[in-house]
């Protein structure tokens, strides 16, 4: 799959594949292969070997006395054979086959641009092609997390993790029978506070996110007012929401807890 640049220059080349393309301003355009090489000249002939040169004259002198040395012969001519004309070039190959010059046209990509305004363009799920899908939102929407406990005694208690987010706004607190519900960083806040009465405020710094209790029957909603800040203090930061539940009510009960809450980190 061909993996163009997002935003191109005037001229810019892509290559992939062994092939080139060019942006012309509007569109990807296929650059054709160079044709192959001319074939090679012949060698000219070889040039006819120059004469050679007359000897130099030589003067023996008078006895005892040394001759004059005779005059060098000139040098011979030599003639280089021309030089071959170089060969014409080959003609150029022919243009690579017929690609789409539209990005619809494309066989892995969507079919139109209908109903695609202001959308992004992501790999699909499976992942062999590429379609349109909503533009990430700025902001998050806030959204409810639930838990319920196994069926608790009057006066029992019981851990509950409920999976959110690893940093989060808390809103709002339901549950659906009289309970005390305390919300913790982490486990082991939450074991530290094991043993602490409802009538006992937490130590600031111990852990405790919110808690929120009653005695009244039925179902209860609780506002945080104003809006708390939680987050999971594990080693690794998860989505983990660690919280201890109470029955407080008359009865045996299951518990459900839903938290309204904010997502603030990835």
């Amino acid at each position: 799959m061909l993996d163009f640049p997002d935003s191109p220059n005037l001229n810019d080349i892509y290559q992939a594949s062994g092939n080139q393309w060019i942006w012309n301003g509007s569109v990807w355009k296929r650059i054709p292969d160079p044709g192959s090489q001319g074939l090679q000249g012949l060698q000219g002939n070889q040039g006819n070997q120059g004469r050679q040169g007359l000897q130099g004259l030589s003067n023996q002198g008078a006895q005892n006395a040394q001759g004059t040395q005779g005059r060098q012969g000139l040098q011979g001519l030599s003639n280089q054979g021309a030089q071959n004309a170089q060969g014409t070039q080959g003609s150029s190959g022919g243009g690579g086959g017929g690609g789409s010059t539209t990005f619809v046209g494309l066989t892995d990509t969507p079919a139109n641009f209908t109903g695609s305004a202001n959308k992004f363009l992501a790999v699909n799920s499976t992942p062999d092609a590429v379609e349109f899908v909503d533009a990430p939102s700025g902001l998050e929407s806030r959204g409810t997390l639930s838990g319920t406990t196994g069926t608790l005694t009057s006066g029992s208690s019981a851990n509950l993790t409920i999976t959110g987010y690893k940093t989060y706004a808390l809103l709002k607190v339901e549950i659906d029978n009289p309970a005390w519900v305390t919300i913790y960083t982490d486990i082991s806040s939450r074991t530290a506070d094991a043993s602490r009465t409802s009538d006992t405020d937490p130590i600031p710094g111990s852990g405790v996110i919110a808690e929120v209790y009653t005695e009244t029957a039925g179902s209860s909603t609780f506002l945080m007012s104003p809006g708390v800040l939680g987050w999971n203090n594990d080693g690794t930061p998860s989505t983990n929401i660690y919280l201890k539940v109470e029955n407080t009510g008359a009865g045996s009960a299951a518990i459900t807890v839903d938290l309204t809450a904010v997502k603030l980190e990835a």
